[in-house]
């Protein structure tokens, strides 16, 4: 079992390659095409030690570039490759949801982070990909625009707002005590 397990912590999930040629990019400003060929990147994902995918790394890194471009998230010209704005916001969040992921190992201070927002039904859009990152940051929805999380998280809402333009619309709260907040404990495994 415990062998399964090892394993699974060596997989890389989902994204995480593209991640790596972000930070990549961002670490050295500008990658020329040579240097960001399958080859450079396979022994950058593999120094990571957590590869063990049963297709061609070469393959997967081809098409994850090609990805990361089509999502504007790097620009591909006179053989130099580099982050876009919209690049430099991503791998914004990613620092941000490492950042986020530590803070939930440390002890709970006794406080529930709660976010409340009213966006109009014509914003939907917005809405709706609100939701979809307070649930990937380990929310919990109380309602569907009540969201609550244990863990201190001032960050990531100020990009939140920020980048979905919600300033108005979203509000902050932090709780020191909810009634009855003992299925919530067990949610958070804080019990």
């Amino acid at each position: 079992m415990s062998a399964k397990i090892n394993k699974e912590k060596n997989k890389l999930r989902y994204g995480e390659i593209g991640k790596i040629i972000l930070r990549a990019i961002a670490t050295v400003g500008v990658v020329s095409v040579i240097l960001s060929s399958p080859l450079s990147i396979n022994a950058l994902v593999k120094a990571h030690g957590k590869y063990q995918r049963k297709f061609k790394l070469k393959n997967y890194i081809t098409s994850t570039i090609k990805k990361l471009h089509h999502r504007d998230l790097i620009k591909i010209s006179n053989g130099n490759i580099t982050l876009t704005k919209k690049g430099e916001v991503e791998l914004g969040k990613y620092k941000l949801e490492e950042n986020f992921l530590k803070k939930r190992n440390k002890k709970w201070d006794g406080k529930w982070r709660v976010v409340i927002f009213d966006i109009k039904e014509r914003y939907r859009q917005i809405r709706d990909g609100l939701r979809i990152e307070l649930d990937h940051f380990g929310f919990i929805k109380l309602q569907n625009s009540v969201w609550i999380t244990p863990y201190p998280c001032n960050d990531i809402i100020a990009l939140l707002k920020t980048d979905m333009m919600i300033a108005r619309d979203l509000l902050y709260l932090v709780v020191e005590k909810i009634e009855s907040d003992n299925d919530l404990r067990k949610a958070f495994n804080l019990i």
